[in-house]
Parts: C-alpha cells; sequence; structure tokens
C-alpha cells in the first residue's frame, strides 16, 4: 500500500498492533536506564517485593505498546497524537508476558491550534 494522508484515515478505524513480548533482558535493561527500581532490574530484590519477581517498568510498558502503535500506523504522510484517552494496566507485566494493543483512530480533526489549516 502506498503513502497514506490524513484524508484515508477514519474514526473508528481500528489499527493492527503486533503482540508484544516482553523479555527479561529488555525489562532490567529498560529498567537500569529509565526506572532502576529493585523490582525491575534485580531479581533476588523483586522476589523479595510485593511483585514477588521481576515486573518492567509501566513506563517500559506504555513505551513498548506506543511502539507497536505507530508501526501499525504504517506509511503515513503527516502524523500528530494530541491525546491518549485511556491506558489501564490491570496486572504487573511479567518476564514472558505477551501484550495486546487494541488502538483506533477516533476524533480525527482537520485543524490544531496554532496550526494553519
Amino acid at each position: 500500500m502506498g503513502k497514506k494522508y490524513f484524508e484515508d484515515l477514519y474514526d473508528g478505524e481500528h489499527l493492527n498492533c503486533q503482540p508484544v513480548l516482553m523479555t527479561k533482558e529488555a525489562i532490567i535493561e529498560f529498567g537500569k536506564q529509565f526506572d532502576p527500581q529493585p523490582f525491575h532490574i534485580d531479581e533476588n530484590a523483586a522476589k523479595k517485593s510485593i511483585f514477588d519477581g521481576l515486573v518492567a517498568s509501566s513506563l517500559h510498558t506504555l513505551s513498548a505498546c506506543t511502539l507497536v502503535v505507530v508501526e501499525a500506523q504504517g506509511n503515513l504522510a503527516i502524523l500528530s497524537g494530541v491525546g491518549m484517552h485511556e491506558v489501564n494496566m490491570f496486572n504487573p507485566v511479567r518476564p514472558g508476558d505477551t501484550l495486546s494493543v487494541e488502538a483506533w483512530w477516533t476524533e480525527l480533526k482537520r485543524e490544531s491550534k496554532g496550526l494553519p489549516s
């Protein structure tokens, strides 16, 4: 498929997001760089935490899911997301978990404040 433009999108159009596999190595690497709490970076310390094991940072989870949404958008000419309406994280994300992302276009607007129409 060729390049998509704003006029090719429609409210309610679902994005085909690939599953996200959270590996132990990725959880520890992200934790060390951006959220170095013991339950993200140290398996022994994590085992003694309220999580009873290693868990991904919620920031890592959100970032990984953002990546698959961007990839699902394909070859867009211009992209701008001005908001996220809802993110639910019901359970800790552990090594080996596979995340599913549901995303769709909503409230598409032809103009934004401060930008020419």
